[in-house]
């Protein structure tokens, strides 16, 4: 289920990514008009977007007060969108805010689509920034439907690319790797080099979420190549920061912490804000895996300053995150708790303030495996935050209890020494005892789902893992991915409190209707999981099918909800050799489940053999 390309890779092979900056940086096509002359240079203007924002502004404004672009009125529209960009690489609020009143404007005067949707991009961007998900997909929705009827090459390049950012930021990843696809598809009609390396480094972020991660180090090193052909250093330094986080993953911290230090002198001589920001977070990743925690901690602290004083909310989670567990390894425990409460807050404000419009609520799966991942990693480091904690005030407590005995023991009688030893003994050991027993209890709750009492997507994928290379059981494995049908509309008519109820009741009905078969997991809001060891496809179909009819025959009453009936979807994949990684495996199994959804719910669908 996220620093140039912002990858973060979760425990046990869980990926997830936030925002890649590059997309800032290379979303720049502009559709262009069909004029022999041209009033500025397009190309060289796009370029100068990236290796200086604020020159690029103040080249925009000169010629929009002067008379150049009267006889090319397609080109003032070209000009604003490219100043747009500049604006957002810039966190100029104002001057993104100038360029959209012209936009509109010129929408208005001339009955301009392209003008409207160019506005409504850079408004779709601003939330995306903003950690307004919700809303900046909306937007950037609303802005592809004035486009949809245009068939030439350049404008579907600009509106799948616009929209594969829009559902990768939604956590939307096939979707979002369909509309990148058909903007490579339209950028390689076009021959365009420089607009095929940008939709290289988006869907290289799409692909690593669903963690084909060859697939996208192979797609970044072809983007910065192209860059490099192009004579295009800014934009090639920035790959090179996606692929030096890339590096730090695989252990690789000293190159990483070169490519890092070599973009952020680059973002900073440009004034590229969201760019100096993430370089430097990748910095202090780079600093913590090389053991330099205090100056990680020094680092990755102002950063986060930096990006609440630019009112970047979108980047702040992630920033928060690294914090926490930079501090965590320096051993600065309140810190790392203040950060992950931070964090938590912050999320909260920001889906607090999310506006949930019509064309949003349309999508079927708009958000849920970000947030999902979000609540769950959240559970988990407060978790091992209370854990730490609770361990270092333990061990607090027994040293100090040693101190004393020791200056007690000083002024003891000699045939009572040994007594007092003795206690002393049998003091810590206590102690050491009830430290083990705390700690192995918050190591459990770490595991379980707070709600259903059922193991977490941490404990079920750590499950995978195992089966997958071989040290537990003997395959065929089976994997069966459960998810609620309309749960959002059993939210919507009895509140989150109903909700709850019905993801309890069908835990129960599920475990009962396994009856120890196999390991039940609840990995993410409405979607259960079940884990099978010796089972080939015709027996996890039966079993699915019973799990199925169980939940079908389910009915959950309440007071303000007398008779609910309840239905779910079903996804089978079977492990049948060791040959297949877990990703592969999930993928197979999530395919299978939306097949489930699109062919009515409430059934049971098998994934091809891999």
């Amino acid at each position: 289920m996220p620093a140039a390309v912002r990858f973060l890779l979760r425990d046990h092979g869980v990926r997830r990514v936030l925002r890649s900056t590059l997309v800032f940086a290379v979303g720049l096509a502009a559709v262009g008009t069909t004029h022999a002359a041209t009033a500025f240079d397009r190309a060289g203007f796009r370029r100068e977007v990236v290796a200086n924002p604020a020159q690029a502004l103040a080249q925009g404004r000169t010629l929009l007060d002067s008379d150049a672009l009267a006889q090319h009125p397609g080109q003032e529209r070209e000009l604003l969108w490219l100043m747009g960009r500049a604006a957002l690489l810039k966190a100029d609020d104002a001057a993104l805010a100038e360029v959209n009143l012209r936009l509109g404007s010129l929408a208005e005067m001339r009955h301009d689509d392209l003008a409207r949707a160019y506005a409504g991009f850079l408004r779709a961007w601003l939330l995306l920034d903003r950690g307004k998900t919700d809303a900046g997909l909306g937007d950037a929705l609303r802005a592809a439907a004035l486009l949809q009827d245009r068939s030439d090459p350049a404008t579907r390049g600009l509106v799948a690319y616009q929209l594969c950012n829009a559902y990768s930021e939604a956590g939307d990843y096939h979707r979002a790797q369909t509309q990148c696809d058909r903007a490579l598809d339209a950028y390689s009609e076009l021959h365009d080099s420089e607009r095929i390396a940008g939709a290289e480094n988006l869907k290289a972020e799409v692909l690593y979420n669903l963690g084909q991660v060859q697939a996208s180090i192979a797609l970044l090193e072809d983007a910065r190549q192209r860059y490099r052909a192009a004579h295009d250093a800014p934009r090639a330094g920035i790959i090179d920061d996606n692929l030096a986080r890339l590096d730090l993953e695989q252990g690789k911290a000293a190159a990483a912490i070169r490519l890092s230090r070599r973009s952020l002198a680059e973002a900073e001589r440009a004034g590229r804000v969201n760019h100096v920001i993430l370089a430097r977070a990748n910095i202090a990743r780079a600093e913590s895996a090389l053991g330099q925690h205090a100056a990680a901690l020094a680092d990755i602290s102002a950063d986060v300053a930096a990006a609440r004083q630019r009112h970047l909310a979108g980047l702040l989670p992630d920033l928060l995150d690294t914090e926490s567990r930079i501090a965590e390894a320096a051993g600065q425990l309140k810190q790392a708790l203040h950060a992950a409460r931070a964090e938590a807050n912050e999320i909260a404000s920001q889906q607090a303030t999310m506006d949930t419009g019509a064309d949003v609520a349309a999508l079927e799966a708009r958000f849920a495996t970000r947030e999902k991942e979000l609540r769950i990693g959240e559970l988990e480091r407060a978790n091992r935050i209370k854990a730490l904690e609770l361990v270092t005030a333990q061990a607090d407590a027994a040293r100090h209890q040693a101190q004393l005995a020791r200056q007690q023991l000083k002024f003891a009688f000699a045939s009572l020494l040994a007594v007092g030893a003795g206690l002393i003994a049998l003091t810590l050991f206590l102690l050491l005892r009830g430290q083990r027993q705390h700690g192995a209890q918050y190591r459990e709750q770490a595991l379980r789902d707070p709600l259903t009492g059922l193991e977490n997507r941490r404990a079920f994928f750590s499950r995978l893992q195992a089966l997958v290379s071989g040290q537990v059981g003997e395959p065929p494995h089976a994997l069966l991915l459960l998810d609620l049908d309309h749960f959002k509309q059993i939210n919507d008519r009895g509140g989150h409190p109903l909700g709850d109820t019905v993801l309890v009741a069908v835990a129960r009905c599920l475990e009962e209707t396994l009856a120890g078969a196999g390991q039940l997991a609840r990995i993410g809001g409405e979607e259960f999981g079940v884990l099978c060891s010796g089972r080939g496809p015709s027996s996890a179909l039966t079993l699915g099918e019973r799990l199925r009819a169980a939940v079908a025959g389910l009915t959950v009453a309440t007071a303000e909800v007398p008779a609910l009936t309840i239905t779910l979807s079903i996804g089978v994949a079977v492990l049948g050799t060791l040959g297949e990684d877990v990703d592969a495996w999930i993928r197979r199994a999530d395919r299978a489940l939306y097949a489930a959804k699109a062919r009515g719910r409430n059934t049971v669908v098998e994934a091809a053999p891999a």
